[in-house]
């Protein structure tokens, strides 16, 4: 059979089917150069997925599971818009109260994240879990919908995972009511690296 000829050799290493090149493994090798080539061989492969590992963590991977929660389109759109400078109206007395657990918006967060929201009624109130609205940025685009189709809200919180995000600066804001009528409003802004 000629060098040249295109014909592989199957050869299981650590479990992988792998085909070679008949000329890369000459028949005419004598068994321990053959043996030396294999060792380099699986040494090169263990070095291949040693790096792979360490290249997959350092610049990380998207999530299988993760999903949009903002497109880049509503991102670009909120950006030109005119943005009003006025504080979002303080909810009235007794109504229910909205925290950010996670993720921790003082420091730029890495997309996908992870979001969870705790809702804390007044006394002898009982959280609306049907009225939750998130809307994103000064636009107020609804995003509730989104967030219902990966996430239940519950009588304490919300909590949404793997939303992935575009880079940027983000504005969500977040809107609960009770069952006395009264509605509470948190918004926050995070920068995602």
């Amino acid at each position: 059979m000629p060098l040249n000829a295109h014909v592989c050799v199957s050869v299981r290493a650590h479990g992988l089917g792998y085909h070679r090149p008949i000329w890369e493994t000459p028949v005419h090798w004598p068994k321990r150069r053959l043996r030396a080539f294999d060792t380099w061989e699986r040494l090169m492969q263990r070095r291949s997925l040693i790096l792979g590992v360490i290249a997959t963590s350092y610049f990380g991977i998207r999530r299988a599971d993760a999903w949009p929660l903002v497109t880049r389109q509503q991102l670009q759109r909120e950006h030109a818009a005119p943005h009003n400078q006025t504080a979002p109206a303080q909810g009235r007395s007794g109504a229910p109260t909205i925290r950010i657990e996670e993720p921790d918006i003082t420091n730029p967060v890495r997309s996908p994240v992870n979001i969870r929201i705790s809702f804390q009624a007044a006394a002898n109130a009982r959280i609306a879990v049907n009225s939750l609205r998130v809307r994103y940025g000064s636009l107020g685009i609804d995003i509730t919908r989104r967030i219902l189709a990966h996430a239940r809200p519950t009588q304490s919180g919300v909590f949404v995972e793997d939303a992935e995000l575009p880079r940027g600066r983000h504005r969500v804001t977040i809107q609960i009511a009770d069952n006395m009528g009264r509605t509470g409003t948190k918004s926050f802004d995070f920068n995602v690296a």
